[in-house]
């Protein structure tokens, strides 16, 4: 399926602003980020402290082994073990945390932030290398319906199911992104022809296509595609952003289930 160049003017659309809630659970989550990154340094200072005593306890006793020398090297090593494995389980948590501020946590997709420090590295790599990039803005149909039809458990498994088979659809060098609600974005990273951005979202919205099993019901899921390109449609992010969430809602008004874009560019 082709994707569909617009004959009208392109048309502005007003992104929506994160919900509140999933700011607060932002800034949350980086505030746990921050008192983990505190705890974290406290006790890699404690260690370096313990392994220090560690070092001169073995230099007194390569000259003295007595019970009591040995009794107290004893303790000291159990120390340093002990301070170890609260580092390393100090450094999993900081990890941990890490990726829980870099991801969505119903879908496990790259969040907001980020994709933009994706896309940024893409386009100084674009420009370096005088290449091109493309965006796809996903934004999955009759989303709502599912929600006030089939409740938000439902709402929720279809997304991560969304969220899977658009990974699938791309390459291992692309970015799926969740953007919030029931839209994706798709950043394709060194596209040579612009018909491999259409092609690729004609796979996507083919693999949304293919009916899901949820628990009792069976959804068929489909969605609407803008695409714009760097450096062509524009060269920051926000404008990218911008001109293909456009081109979506003018594929919602020419019909569900397509792609568009506008002035596709030029083969090089």
């Amino acid at each position: 399926m082709a994707c569909l160049q617009p004959r009208g003017a392109a048309h502005g659309a007003t992104l929506m602003d994160s919900p509140a809630p999933h700011r607060r659970a932002a800034a949350r989550t980086a505030r746990e980020l921050a008192a983990l990154q505190q705890q974290t340094a406290k006790a890699r200072q404690q260690l370096a402290q313990v392994e220090r005593a560690v070092q001169a306890a073995h230099k007194r006793l390569a000259a003295m082994q007595t019970p009591e020398l040995l009794q107290a090297n004893e303790h000291l090593v159990l120390a340093s073990l002990e301070a170890q494995a609260q580092a390393r389980q100090s450094a999993e948590d900081l990890a941990t945390l890490s990726r829980r501020a870099e991801h969505d946590l119903l879908t496990g997709l790259p969040n907001r932030q980020m994709l933009m420090d994706r896309f940024e590295q893409s386009i100084a790599r674009s420009q370096r290398r005088r290449g091109r990039l493309a965006l796809l803005f996903v934004d999955l149909n009759r989303f709502k319906q599912i929600n006030d039809t089939l409740g938000h458990a439902v709402g929720d498994s279809a997304l991560q199911v969304a969220a899977r088979r658009m990974e699938a659809a791309v390459r291992q060098s692309d970015t799926v992104s969740r953007f919030g609600g029931d839209e994706f974005l798709i950043l394709l990273d060194d596209v040579s022809d612009p018909k491999e951005a259409e092609q690729i979202a004609d796979k996507v919205l083919h693999l949304l296509r293919v009916p899901a099993q949820l628990g009792e019901h069976v959804l068929d899921l489909d969605a609407c595609v803008g695409i714009s390109f760097y450096p062509e449609h524009g060269t920051d992010a926000q404008i990218l952003i911008h001109r293909a969430d456009s081109a979506m809602y003018r594929a919602k008004r020419q019909g569900l289930d397509h792609c568009v874009y506008e002035n596709p560019p030029q083969d090089r």
